[in-house]
């Protein structure tokens, strides 16, 4: 028992470092070093049993791509091939796309706040003067 706890330990805390160094130009390389010791190879020899911390370093990787840094993403999606390829099929299915799921429902919200918000511009400048636009170019 309390060698799995150190295995979990063990994740969590790269999980934490990787967390720690900001998604910076200056710091990113760091911050890549931190990512990649959750390559799926690297990363099983310290997990414990159970799909909940079988999934844990993938679902970190994918927050990654949230992360508006975009040095940061090739590299993650390295890392999430690694997961990819490693992992039981339906596993990493799983989580990736419950993940796609929620990104296309929040762009989706977005879309339609968008939609409304347009339509509400578009009458106000239908009741504004008449006349002409000009295109300038050059």
């Amino acid at each position: 028992e309390g060698e799995e706890h150190m295995k979990v330990q063990a994740v969590f805390a790269i999980c934490l470092l990787a967390e720690l160094v900001p998604a910076s130009v200056q710091d990113y390389r760091e911050k890549l070093l931190h990512l990649r010791k959750l390559r799926h190879d690297l990363v099983q020899r310290c997990l414990p049993q159970g799909p909940a911390f079988q999934q844990a370093p993938l679902r970190y990787l994918v927050a990654m791509l949230f992360v508006n840094f975009r040095p940061l993403w090739d590299s993650v999606i390295e890392l999430l091939v690694s997961h990819a390829r490693g992992m039981d099929n339906k596993d990493f299915w799983r989580v990736y796309y419950e993940q796609l799921e929620m990104v296309a429902a929040l762009a989706e919200k977005e879309l339609d706040e968008g939609d409304e918000d347009d339509d509400g511009e578009e009458e106000s400048s239908l009741r504004g003067e008449l006349g002409c636009d000009v295109i300038e170019s050059g």
